[in-house]
C-alpha cells in the first residue's frame, strides 16, 4: 500500500474542507500530514488547492508499506 502527501518544501497540506468541488479552507502544517491513499484524489486536491490560491504543492510518495499475503 502507498501513501501520499501533498507537500511544498518542509510544509505539509495538514486538512483540507471543500464541498462541490470548491474549497472552503485548508491548513498547512510542517509535522501533521493529510495521507492520502490514492494518488488521483491526492492530484485532484493538489489542482484545487493551485486553481483557487496559486500555493504550488507537489504530490510525494510518503511511504510503501508491503502487504502480508
Amino acid at each position: 500500500m502507498k501513501y501520499y502527501v501533498l507537500k511544498n518544501g518542509d510544509y505539509y497540506l495538514g486538512e483540507i474542507n471543500k464541498k462541490e468541488n470548491k474549497l472552503i479552507n485548508f491548513t498547512i502544517d510542517t509535522e501533521y500530514k493529510k495521507l492520502y491513499f490514492d494518488f488521483e484524489e491526492a492530484e485532484e486536491d493538489r489542482k484545487l488547492i493551485y486553481i483557487e490560491t496559486g500555493l504550488n504543492l507537489e504530490v510525494k510518495l510518503l511511504k510503501e508499506v508491503k502487504e502480508n499475503e
